[in-house]
């Protein structure tokens, strides 16, 4: 509800015109939600999320590491996402560029796009059983050939990728061979890759 809101806000001065304190939003929500058996308390962790969120409308308007002519963006918190990660990795300033995506299908579109156009060849691609539909439909528009697809088992305790299953199939691979795995953070059925194992 608190995130429709903040997407109907598209232009400065609409900004400016329809902010609402956080007891106005909390006031539309329990009037339209007035007639619902569970409405969240104010101090239940996810409107104090919205509390803080709502705080911060991100406009992504392209390459942050270039300047806009926008008041309104988030091309300086990108940036220093950017920057941190480059810094992870002892990159140099001339040498890193990215995007900083919250938008799931944007996200996929361009992790593929960069995957198949970065190497000579075509990378070999993990994924779990049951990964979304959507990541499958890229693979075929992106012309991914059924060879360089693997699933993975899933992990029955995190419903993960079972990392024994994908150390054997990685094995089995030539030693140069670009791969992509696809990992998940938490998707829509609550799977997590454990990245400390």
């Amino acid at each position: 509800m608190l995130s429709a809101i903040a997407k109907k806000i598209v232009t400065y001065n609409k900004v400016k015109s329809a902010l609402l304190s956080y007891e106005d939003v909390v006031d539309k929500i329990l009037g339209i939600t007035n007639h619902c058996d569970i409405v969240r308390d104010p101090s239940d962790p996810i409107i104090q999320f919205y509390k803080i969120f709502i705080q911060h409308y991100f406009n992504n308007v392209g390459d942050p590491l270039t300047s806009s002519n926008l008041h309104l963006s988030s091309k300086e918190f990108e940036a220093e996402v950017i920057n941190y990660f480059a810094s992870l990795y002892q990159l140099k300033e001339d040498n890193i560029g990215g995007y900083i995506e919250w938008d799931f299908q944007r996200s996929e579109l361009f992790i593929m796009h960069i995957a198949v156009n970065r190497f000579k060849e075509v990378p070999h691609f993990f994924l779990r059983h049951g990964t979304s539909r959507r990541v499958s439909s890229l693979l075929e528009i992106f012309h991914v050939p059924a060879d360089k697809i693997t699933f993975i088992d899933k992990d029955s305790e995190h419903g993960g990728m079972d990392l024994g299953d994908l150390g054997t199939r990685l094995d089995f691979l030539k030693e140069c061979s670009p791969v992509v795995i696809w990992l998940s953070l938490g998707d829509n059925n609550g799977t997590v890759d454990n990245l400390n194992d």
